[in-house]
Formats: C-alpha cells, structure tokens, sequence
C-alpha cells in the first residue's frame, strides 16, 4: 500500500470517531481522560477543537531522566504549565509514549498559568521553574547545560518533534523527525532525535 494510500486509510478510520464528538458537544475533561483506546483519537478530536496543533516538552537531563510537561496556548504564544512527569532514562518506550500523550491531552488554549516557561523572565524566576525544580538540578546553569529538549507538536495526521540542547548558540538547529497517526512509535522517535542531537553538539554543531 502506497503511503498516501496508508494515510487516507487512518484518517478515514479516525474521523467518524472524531465527528460524532464533536457533533455531541465536546466535553474537554472526558476527552483528557479518554481511555479503553487508542490514544490518537482523543488527540485528533482536541486537534480539531483548538483548530490547532497540541503540544508537549520532553527535556533529557544529565542522561538520567525524562521531565514531560504541558503546554498552554495563547495568542500565537506557548508556554508550558502544570505539574511536569518525571521518568527514569531507561523507562520502556510505551511509558514514555503513553505519557507524552498524556501530556498533549492536558495541553489548553487559554490565559498563560503564572509560573510558566522560564524563557523572556528574570533569573528570580526561572528558579521556580517546574522542570527545574523537578530535575533536582544543583543550579540553573547547571541543568541548562546538561539538559537536552524535544518540542512535540501533535497534528491531525501526526505527530511532528524537533530536539536540541536546551543551551545552544544555534536554537533553529533541531533535530527533526514525524510520527505516524497511531503514536505507537512516539517513544522510540523521541529517543532517536535526542540521539541525532547528542551528535550534532559532539560533532560542534550545536
């Protein structure tokens, strides 16, 4: 089966479910907390809500765990908020995946939570940051050297992620890769970038 071919077959699986959502009047918290199935579904339905793209971050620290968070958008603007997960770096794949998932389904069109991503705000601040005090990092310097990032965008047809370090002289350097409409592999594509980035910074790239 050609691939366009493969893709027209998903979305067409999909979309029913997805219509007779959004045609009962959606009700946000069951959709977040959707479960017995595949978590696509629920995700494709907030995409077709929003109108947008869901998001997610997944930071890499010191190579010995995952920090997830959410992410709230307003205005054209993301900023991340909420409680982040945090996962042992040898967790299975289908953990990660499930919670990366997870996380998308929490993502919220709204006013921006106080306390959000630390990017634009004063050191003071940062200090607070959720995926920092989470990481029990000794310092702010020294878990935005050690730390490794992967944005997380889910679209009607797939998800797409862009990794880097979280210190870089070369932000709009990343790390790119898309994952089928199932998510199945979302897990092992995170790991897989995060590995393209590690090579980039030891090759001086980034």
């Amino acid at each position: 089966m050609k691939m366009v071919d493969w893709l027209k077959k998903i979305v067409a699986d999909v979309q029913p479910a997805v219509d007779k959502g959004l045609q009962q009047g959606l009700d946000i918290d069951a959709v977040r907390n959707f479960g017995g199935g595949p978590l696509h579904i629920p995700i494709r339905v907030l995409c077709e809500h929003y109108g947008h793209p869901l998001k997610a971050t997944v930071y890499r620290y010191d190579r010995k765990m995952f920090l997830v968070t959410s992410i709230q958008w307003k205005d054209g603007l993301s900023r991340e908020f909420g409680d982040p997960s945090v996962l042992p770096i040898d967790i299975e794949n289908e953990v990660l995946n499930k919670t990366i998932c997870e996380h998308l389904l929490r993502h919220e069109s709204s006013n921006p939570i106080l306390g959000g991503s630390p990017r634009g705000m004063s050191y003071s601040i940062k200090n607070n940051w959720p995926i920092f005090m989470a990481s029990k990092a000794k310092s702010m310097t020294s878990f935005e050297s050690r730390s490794f990032q992967v944005a997380i965008e889910a679209h009607l047809h797939g998800v797409l992620l862009d990794a880097r370090p979280r210190k870089t002289l070369h932000p709009s350097i990343t790390v790119h890769a898309e994952v089928r409409p199932e998510l199945e592999d979302l897990g092992a594509a995170v790991r897989r970038v995060l590995r393209g980035a590690d090579a980039l910074r030891e090759a001086g790239v980034v």
